[in-house]
């Protein structure tokens, strides 16, 4: 039997607990993550808008036939009771799993629902047929007397339901309903009914064979809703459990129902029930799998989706459907247990329910014997504002409702949802109510319910606004930035002054700062450059600690003297944001990490940590001394470690010293990807990069230290946050870490001025800072005004200037061992080089062995993870477990251990990629270099033909002769998001050209560049010299 899904999320998987081989599944096309779609052998996308996509009932239909489908089962929603859509399936010989065309007709219709549920004697609620005016509706409303429902007479899910208390609302109700209707279900009729003010929503689950043979699976109570949309559903029902006898009505009436037409597959029959006399009344019937199944499957030990599937199989077979000794084996008489079933939406109960989509980072929910979740959601999916924003349905099962609710409770508390806001925090406040402990639960309940959302909401999300922790992501391999706070001294002390761990996640804040609702009581403490800074409208003081209460606001306004970036800290951090790639910090232009991978923006709400919210009562205002308050200056000196290329072989003595007494202005276009710096270029020592590329800056690539300073061509730049980890560009000189924090806050105009220092004072000053830390710590715990010693020397008093080449081995033809040089990559990296800025295979299966020796057997005090690039190999280690010099000597009988590689293998894959030559997008980001960077260039306007000149072919079809359909061979997955480097395996069909001088800021996601004799394939927009 071939089965075709019509559905998507949650009930598509469902689904596929039942469907097995050559099954068949329909998939959309741009509606985020479908993770489920795997679950099946086959998928398609409709082509239409997402909005519309589920509802094309004639594609759906022609698929199935294509694909020869023997049955298609449509879940719920979109076309599960659409009659057209069972038609053209019957038409086509198909089996549709669910009732006939006539029943789902019939009861489609709530008026005409409402004469067959008359006929059938079962009660219902007191109304009208269809109404055709404005007056007829205010006469039969006077008649029934306020308040009363206007229903659609079309669909069903409280889509098309408005309550009225008076006259007054009725019109405004009508458009309503009218609107929805036709909109929705393509028929504007409505009616009216009398609204029980004190109602329970309680529904009879039927099955029926279509041959007039009905079972009852018990009754499920869904009282609990929000918007008329349910919520909590449990079964049995705690009304019926009081009043035992009025499940056997419930029984008789929706069985009777059932019968009166022959009712096939799953069904429901949803009943009013009087809170206060216990009378009930019939409100429509669900010609469909309702999607709180689930607690009656759990509560009767019965699976409603495979009834379906096997009627289904049957009506295949030439019959009318399941025999009545099939129907005798699946009959449940009573409850085996209790079962409570939660919706888990995307949505935001602190703003009227509204909808959040956005990108899940962490989805987690407990794998306990008593829990079953239905959901599509895993770690990446994306929540679009397409769809409903039902993301899960949770439910558990005990022996009683005592213990299903404490189950429930647990269980919630056990998920871990981090993204876009939920409403998980809202259910796990339902589940404790004393209304739903105690089994009193009407209708109404959620509209008095008193829900306090403990978080913040983003008024406005200011200039550039994102969430950081610390240190970020260092050490991570392929391409990934380390991100965190580009003032890491800042950002730490804001944390010490809120009671935090300096790691804990809090606010960058650049240039303009947020505006900020707090619907929580909570600490918070703004340190860094100086911004305006109010409370509820008063002043307030950075490098404060303050204890605002709900309600309070935030505002923080524009930079207001020197640096440009602050730091709010929160007690007890973001704890709603993920994690991604061990930080949560933020990469906006990766679109990764932090908060949905971007800035903060109006309408984003965040939770904050309750129990650090509810310790604010206990927690009293602290300000830090000012003497303890770190310098923020616009002229700036910055220590540097030489290296890891800064020796005459590249730039001159007389350039390099020039470099030192240079006072460089930080450009408009700094940013956290890089500080860029106007100066004057260096004096090089060299005509060419050789390989590397013809500019005499162009190097082999290899990877960078952070802090690493630049030279793109003869523009400097320096590498901070969210700049790549590695670079075809020489780096002369590296920013010791405990400076960085320096580099953070320069804006456009400031100066800034590089002076060299030998490592070892390097380590002098960060010890330095970090007893000045420990002196704010101190003097915060204590509450402290004074402090016993002053604030640590900020300078150098005899920089010494150390080397960038740390050790040297000549090549040794005898042994044939290649050049060998470590050179000093900043205060915890040392860069292995070899050979002589020339490719060579064989000297690179030596790097890859290198590199794998330090990933398998990692030494003392290294970092597991190192960047291997073209000829070389970065590699980190921890100054405050090993020293440079011995990890120095680690590395040189470490490579002398390698021993012959000429032999070496190592396991590869072979991938074929699609291209398009000369692209569009190549075309337009030349276009935009010209524009904002350099009007003019031997490689511009058109890089291709560059490219041709520089390599003296004759056609620019040559230059795609070298590239396509040719072996290449990967170097490293570095840069920027596993930026891959490439080389031709032949060299014979290897080009080199220059790299842009100076580098692009911007390079089109997927363009294939080349620089030297190197290409590159860049995953993302990102900058770039490769043309």
């Amino acid at each position: 039997m071939r089965v075709l899904v019509a559905n998507r999320g949650e009930i598509a998987i469902r689904a596929s607990m039942h469907v097995r081989l050559a099954d068949e599944a329909v998939r959309l096309g741009g509606t985020g993550a479908q993770e489920y779609m795997d679950r099946y052998e086959v998928r398609f996308p409709i082509g239409l808008g997402c909005s519309h996509s589920y509802y094309c009932s004639e594609r759906i239909v022609t698929i199935a036939k294509e694909r020869a489908v023997d049955v298609v089962i449509p879940g719920y929603g979109f076309l599960s009771e659409n009659t057209h859509f069972a038609e053209l399936l019957r038409e086509a010989g198909i089996v549709f799993a669910g009732p006939s065309p006539e029943t789902i007709t019939e009861f489609g219709l709530k008026h005409r629902a409402r004469e067959l549920a008359i006929l059938a004697e079962v009660p219902v609620v007191p109304g009208t047929s269809i109404i055709t005016s404005f007056e007829e509706a205010a006469l039969e409303a006077k008649k029934l007397g306020y308040p009363i429902m206007v229903k659609a007479t079309a669909g069903g899910g409280g889509m098309g339901l408005r309550v009225c208390h008076s006259p007054d609302e009725l019109q405004n109700a009508m458009q309503t309903v009218k609107s929805r209707g036709e909109a929705l279900f393509k028929d504007a009729g409505f009616f009216l009914e009398k609204y029980v003010e004190h109602g329970r929503h309680i529904e009879g689950q039927i099955f029926g064979n279509g041959q007039g043979n009905v079972l009852w699976f018990g009754e499920r109570e869904c009282s609990v809703q929000r918007r008329h949309q349910k919520v909590l559903e449990e079964a049995p029902s705690p009304f019926v459990l009081e009043h035992p006898e009025l499940r056997e009505k419930l029984r008789v009436a929706s069985t009777s129902l059932a019968m009166s037409v022959k009712y096939k597959s799953a069904g429901t029959v949803e009943f009013l029930v009087d809170d206060k006399t216990g009378e009930f009344y019939f409100l429509e019937m669900n010609t469909r799998l309702q999607v709180e199944h689930g607690v009656t499957e759990l509560c009767y030990g019965v699976d409603l989706v495979a009834l379906m599937l096997k009627q289904a199989e049957a009506e295949l077979q030439g019959r009318v459907g399941l025999t009545s000794t099939e129907m005798a084996e699946n009959a449940r008489t009573t409850p085996q247990c209790h079962a409570i079933e939660v919706r888990v939406y995307a949505e935001n109960p602190a703003d009227n329910y509204s909808p959040s989509p956005g990108l899940f980072t962490n989805v987690s929910f407990p794998k306990w014997d008593n829990v079953r979740v239905d959901t599509w959601l895993e770690n990446g999916s994306v929540v679009t504002p397409s769809f409903d924003p039902l993301v899960a349905k949770v439910m558990v099962h005990a022996a009683n409702r005592k213990e299903a609710l404490e189950a429930m409770g647990k269980t919630l508390e056990a998920t871990v949802l981090q993204g876009p806001l939920c409403n998980l925090d809202l259910l796990a406040a339902i589940v404790k109510a004393d209304d739903v402990l105690s089994g009193n639960t009407t209708t109404g309940m959620l509209d008095h319910f008193n829900y306090q959302f403990c978080g913040l909401e983003i008024k406005d999300g200011g200039l550039y606004t994102t969430v950081q922790d610390y240190p970020g992501r260092p050490h991570r391999p392929s391409g990934v930035p380390v991100s965190g706070p580009m003032d890491p001294l800042s950002f730490r002390l804001a944390n010490i002054i809120v009671g935090n761990r300096e790691e804990t996640e809090g606010f960058e804040i650049t240039y303009a700062g947020p505006h900020i609702k707090f619907h929580g009581p909570a600490i918070i403490a703004l340190c860094g450059a100086p911004f305006e800074f109010s409370i509820n409208g008063e002043k307030a003081a950075m490098w404060a600690r303050h204890v605002i209460s709900a309600g309070s606001e935030v505002q923080i306004g524009p930079n207001a003297g020197s640096g440009c970036r602050a730091y709010l800290a929160v007690l007890g951090g973001l704890p709603n944001v993920g994690s991604y790639l061990g930080s949560k910090s933020s990469t906006p232009s990766l679109k990764w990490g932090g908060y949905q991978g971007r800035t903060l923006k109006a309408g984003d709400y965040l939770p904050l940590d309750k129990a650090a919210s509810a310790s604010a009562a206990t927690i009293t205002p602290y300000s830090l001394p000012h003497d303890l308050i770190p310098p923020i200056e616009d002229y700036t000196t910055v220590y540097s470690l030489p290296g890891p290329y800064d020796t005459e072989e590249f730039i001159t003595a007389e350039g390099r010293e020039r470099f030192f007494q240079t006072k460089w202005k930080v450009a408009f276009s700094s940013s956290r990807g890089g500080i860029r710096l106007d100066g004057p270029p260096p004096e090089w020592s060299r005509e060419s990069g050789g390989e590397g590329g013809s500019h005499p800056s162009n190097m082999l690539g290899y990877g960078y230290p952070l802090g690493g300073l630049s030279f793109t061509g003869d523009a400097a730049v320096v590498f901070t946050a969210d700049s790549p980890v590695q670079s075809g560009f020489i780096c002369p000189q590296t920013t010791i870490s405990c400076q960085l924090w320096k580099l953070g806050q320069v804006r456009p105009g400031d100066e800034v001025k590089f002076s060299q220092c030998s490592w070892k004072q390097a380590m002098e000053l960060e010890h330095q800072l970090e007893r000045y830390i420990s002196d704010v710590k101190a003097a915060v715990e204590s509450h402290g005004s004074e402090h016993d010693r002053p604030l640590g020397e900020w300078e150098i008093e005899h920089p010494i200037a150390g080397t960038s080449i740390l050790y040297e081995r000549g090549e040794d033809l005898s042994r044939d061992l290649p050049r060998f040089v470590l050179r000093q990559g900043g205060d915890r990296g040392i860069l292995c080089d070899f050979g002589s800025q020339i490719f060579d295979l064989n000297t690179r299966a030596r790097v890859q062995k290198l590199v794998l020796e330090i990933s398998d057997r990692t030494p003392h005090g290294f970092v597991k993870v190192s960047r291997v690039h073209t000829m070389s190999v970065f590699v980190s280690f921890n100054p405050a477990i090993i020293d440079q010099g011995s990890a120095m000597r680690t590395l040189i009988d470490l490579e002398m251990q390698l021993g012959n590689t000429k032999e070496f293998t190592i396991p590869s894959r072979v991938y074929h990629l699609p291209m398009i030559f000369d692209a569009e997008e190549c075309t337009r980001a030349t276009a935009r270099y010209m524009e904002t960077q350099r009007p003019c260039a031997r490689y511009l306007p058109d890089n291709i033909d560059f490219i041709k000149r520089n390599n003296g072919l004759e056609h620019r079809d040559d230059v795609l002769k070298a590239v396509r359909d040719v072996p290449f061979l990967v170097l490293a997955s570095s840069g920027l998001m596993g930026l891959p480097i490439l080389i031709q395996v032949d060299p014979r069909l290897r080009l080199t050209v220059p790299k842009a001088n100076p580098s692009r800021s911007h390079t089109p996601a997927g363009a294939l560049g080349l620089g030297g004799n190197t290409n590159a394939v860049y995953p993302v927009d990102s900058p770039g010299g490769y043309l």
